[in-house]
């Protein structure tokens, strides 16, 4: 959830490739990805936007886009309704 609050309020996000994560957060798109349990990449990823704001800027607005486009409540309940609908045929 918390990936999610950040990319909703603009936030650049660097996390790692774990769970639902890579369903979230297109690497370079709307974040920065790196692989689990390896610190150096994730100071690296880190620094990275800290020497960049105009990437830090973009990262920061396609990730609140894709969080309107994809994961407000009003696409929650479409999708719900979708699929209460499909299971009630």
């Amino acid at each position: 959830m918390s990936i999610l609050e950040a990319m909703a309020c603009g936030v650049p996000v660097v996390a790692t490739r774990v769970g639902g994560t890579p369903e979230i957060v297109d690497d370079g798109v709307h974040g920065l990805l790196v692989e689990a349990q390896r610190p150096g990449e994730i100071a690296a990823a880190v620094g990275s936007l800290l020497d960049d704001g105009a990437r830090r800027r973009v990262l920061g607005e396609t990730g609140r886009a894709r969080v309107a486009d994809r994961f407000s409540f009003a696409r929650m309940i479409a999708d719900y309704d979708r699929l209460y609908a499909a299971g009630a045929r």
